[in-house]
């Protein structure tokens, strides 16, 4: 008796930490399906369990939610996948929609979303949920990064960030920014300038590149040579490399909750690490304002999609959920609840303190220098080669020679595919 009262407590507390789904009762009449995301801050973990419990208790569907750490998120997609065990419904990261889509791993929503549902959606998400002229996921939001800042260090440093895009600094501007910003005690770096919500990779360095000028692949996502390691993204990395190895006003190595608990002054995130810190940190006092520009501005986009696995038993079932989560009323409430910005336009009217500071510096990089990662049926190996590159010009490695070297795999990758 003890012991299986032990083991009912240690069940309880797992769940309770999210190591264990939990799912909603069912009976006898109850059908079920599994929805799987990548973790992610509380407010939107939780936005999400309350979605998917209100779903349940509305169509009375048993829908467990699963989450797995960022790092091994899409590895769990493709294992379930090849073993025959994948959720009928998942989240669905835009660029890999092409090669979904070649693998036939997701299932295209054409018959199901009318012309109304897709007029609704600004141009940049209308295009990227689109392969080969059909429908593979809906946008559960769109996603951009601006410089969310601490109040009190700039304030103490007496910087005044731009609050226009015209005004946004320039590379050499934020570069002394950042430096100004970075406070030492002997061997110990006590504040940093600057660093990445996300550990550094394709999504928040491409931008950089961009800002340069510089591409990762031809326009047609073909070629990486003369691209990804041509004259303008390897000046590009110079510049960003050098943050890490020369100016040293960034970290090489993740610290946690390094914003919130005031370790670094500058912070490239989404808005909704906005929603996080008001819910967690009502203490801390922040400001947002642009990404840097140079030759150009440029900000990340893409997002999120929540698509249905070919392996799903009940397709309309899977739909229903989809719509749920990122129809006009679900995707209205997930910007609203999360401080994500919206995808369609129904929703951003609906919103209005989104044209207001600080989410407006968000909207109006996105609008106006929104660039996108290429959706390619090699995006897995074009990340992973990416991720490589950011951490060998972290660890001050020639950007030249390494991108010459990865340029040339991913080429080599790209020639597989049609």
């Amino acid at each position: 008796m003890k012991r299986a009262m032990a083991l009912a407590l240690i069940v309880a507390l797992l769940v309770g930490l999210g190591v264990l789904a939990a799912p909603t009762v069912q009976s006898a009449s109850q059908t079920s399906l599994r929805f799987w995301y990548a973790c992610s801050l509380p407010v939107i973990n939780q936005t999400l369990k309350d979605r998917a419990d209100a779903f349940s208790k509305k169509f009375n569907v048993a829908v467990t939610v699963e989450c797995f750490p960022f790092s091994e998120y899409f590895q769990k997609i493709t294992t379930a996948t090849a073993g025959g065990n994948a959720p009928e419904v998942f989240w669905v990261d835009f660029p890999l929609i092409a090669d979904y889509a070649y693998r036939k791993t997701i299932i295209p929503l054409d018959k199901y979303v009318s012309k109304a549902d897709v007029a609704d959606y600004y141009p940049i998400p209308r295009d990227n949920m689109e392969k080969d002229g059909r429908i593979w996921a809906l946008p559960m939001h769109q996603s951009t990064e601006a410089l969310v800042y601490n109040a009190q260090i700039l304030a103490q440093a007496g910087i005044t960030p731009p609050r226009t895009l015209g005004g946004a600094w320039t590379w050499t501007q934020f570069r002394d920014v950042a430096r100004k910003l970075t406070k030492v005690s002997g061997a110990r770096t006590e504040v940093w300038g600057y660093t990445t919500h996300y550990e550094p990779g394709l999504y928040s360095v491409q931008p950089f590149i961009a800002q340069h000028n510089g591409a990762v692949l031809s326009p047609d996502g073909k070629r990486a040579t003369g691209y990804l390691n041509g004259a303008a993204t390897v000046e590009a990395m110079t510049f960003w490399a050098r943050l890490f190895t020369t100016d040293k006003v960034s970290p090489v190595e993740r610290i946690p909750d390094i914003f919130q608990t005031g370790k670094v002054a500058l912070y490239q995130a989404n808005p909704f690490l906005l929603k996080d810190v008001q819910q967690r940190y009502a203490n801390l006092k922040v400001g947002v304002t642009f990404l840097p520009k140079d030759k150009q501005c440029a900000v990340p986009s893409g997002a999120y999609h929540i698509g249905i696995h070919s392996q799903a038993k009940d397709p309309d079932l899977a739909w229903k959920f989809v719509d749920w989560m990122a129809g006009k009323e679900g995707h209205k409430i997930w910007a609203e609840k999360t401080g994500y910005l919206p995808a369609r336009k129904s929703a951003y009217a609906a919103l209005p303190y989104l044209k207001q500071y600080p989410w407006n510096i968000f909207w109006e990089g996105l609008v106006n220098c929104a660039v996108a990662r290429p959706k390619t049926a090699a995006f897995s190996f074009l990340d992973d080669r990416f991720n490589e590159i950011v951490r060998d010009v972290q660890l001050g490695k020639s950007p030249k020679t390494v991108l010459d070297e990865a340029a040339a795999k991913v080429d080599a990758e790209l020639s597989k595919y049609p």
